[in-house]
């Protein structure tokens, strides 16, 4: 999802844990944007956020697709459903 070498994403990651502008649980390699910074990201930048709702949006349904979901057609608007079971959309997309 970007152009950086793993490493210096990781670096990128651990820097912003430290100015705790994020959480981190460093063991499971996550990362959570605290409510504060999420909100104030959201008021100064939301073309970047909708750009990147947008690239993660594709990206988990490429996953999905890839993993064995099945695509159905409503409206006109692709929806993804694991192994062809009923469940609610990834996305808002759907």
């Amino acid at each position: 999802m970007t152009d950086l070498p793993e490493r210096a994403a990781e670096t990128a990651l651990e820097d912003l844990t430290d100015r705790s502008i994020l959480t981190s649980d460093l063991p499971a390699q996550t990362y959570f944007l605290p409510p504060l910074t999420a909100k104030f990201i959201r008021t100064r930048r939301p073309e970047a956020v909708t750009q990147t709702g947008d690239a993660l949006t594709n990206r988990a349904y490429a996953l999905a697709m890839q993993y064995g979901g099945e695509v159905m057609t409503t409206k006109n608007s692709p929806c993804w459903t694991p192994n062809g079971t009923s469940s609610p959309p990834p996305c808002r997309a759907c």
